[in-house]
């Protein structure tokens, strides 16, 4: 932005997923810069915007909830309640900052606001990583749902790189795995089809950047 904060909205979106037992549509939540401007692009099925940053870079990103506040229902769990889906916040995955910068303990409830401010050691390696939603109990859902997006940490401002690295091309890819199944595992129906459930797979086996 022209302030030096990139803004990411979470809005909940209406998307259909091509999935193995056909085409289901369902309710989740994304980062976004702004409101969607189609309703096609309501409906697809994308991460978030891209971060870029170099080493040596203080990194602000503010986090805008334009989720009503407490407006979902408590999922239950196996091991305790869920807590409000509509409640989130955000964790930069791999980077190596202050635990006090990226506290995944805080929440940002509907209608709310946070600044994010990363200090990037400037001694980082850089490399591709991953940003998300890490709130507590509603991780998974909102991971397969679609509250992540990708992130590169280029190198310092100064920094020599060889020639022919730098003629390469390259090109981002950001995979997400979402399945659903037919077993409840429990937990109720997150889908229109009644016979279609989120299956529970961790965050980790999910998802992978490169570039």
């Amino acid at each position: 932005g022209a302030d030096g904060v990139i803004e990411l909205r979470v809005a909940a979106v209406l998307t259909t997923f091509p999935g193995p037992l056909g085409n289901f549509t369902f309710t989740t939540r994304r980062f976004l810069n702004g409101p969607p401007a189609t309703a096609a692009e309501s409906g697809a099925f994308r991460p978030g915007p891209h971060i870029t940053a170099r080493a040596g870079d203080t990194l602000k990103v503010r986090v805008v909830n334009t989720l009503p506040d407490g407006a979902a229902a408590e999922l239950p769990r196996p091991f305790g309640g869920m807590g409000s889906s509509d409640d989130v916040n955000l964790h930069l995955h791999g980077l190596h900052v202050d635990p006090a910068q990226d506290n995944v303990i805080e929440t940002i409830r509907g209608g709310a606001a946070k600044l994010y401010t990363y200090d990037v050691p400037r001694d980082h390696l850089p490399g591709t990583h991953y940003y998300h939603d890490h709130t507590h109990r509603s991780s998974s859902l909102h991971l397969m749902g679609g509250l992540f997006g990708g992130l590169t940490i280029l190198p310092p401002k100064g920094a020599t790189l060889p020639a022919a690295y730098l003629a390469m091309p390259k090109f981002d890819v950001l995979f997400s795995h979402v399945m659903p199944c037919k077993c409840t595992c429990g937990l109720p129906p997150q889908t229109s089809e009644p016979a279609v459930y989120f299956g529970g797979i961790s965050y980790h086996a999910m998802m992978g950047f490169a570039a």
